[in-house]
């Protein structure tokens, strides 16, 4: 018989890196709208949404609006980079919110609650998600 490889040895993955840090600005998908930033979501991969909240400067804003309008459902790996940003959000003492979902992203983000998603406001327009954000 031949002799048997070697076990596999299972370990953890190298954690990335923190990125370099960067104003708003540097971002074409993240508007300001002081004391939130507004961050666009596309259709597909969300990789670079999470790197722009791991990267931020967050100095003199509150809060992360998070923009899904252009989604018509939630993939895994959506809902994945949603709780990453969440905790990047988190780290930075940001306050992250969903707005502009449609029924069927709702629904989703309802019924996975637990993944610890950013709450989800009503509103479908970012001024009328700065309003909710503004409202006691």
């Amino acid at each position: 018989l031949p002799p048997l490889p070697p076990p596999l040895l299972l370990t953890e993955p190298e954690p990335e890196p923190e990125p370099e840090p960067q104003p708003p600005s540097a971002f074409e998908f993240l508007e300001e709208h002081p004391p939130a930033l507004v961050l666009r979501m596309p259709k597909g991969d969300f990789e670079a949404q999470v790197r722009c909240a791991r990267a931020v400067i967050s100095e003199g804003y509150e809060h992360l609006l998070i923009d899904l309008s252009p989604l018509s459902h939630l993939s895994g790996d959506q809902m994945g980079a949603l709780t990453a940003i969440q905790h990047a959000c988190e780290q930075k003492g940001l306050r992250a919110s969903l707005f502009a979902l449609t029924k069927q992203v709702r629904f989703v983000a309802e019924m996975m609650a637990d993944m610890q998603l950013p709450p989800a406001l009503s509103a479908g327009e970012v001024e009328a998600a700065l309003a909710e954000l503004a409202a006691p």
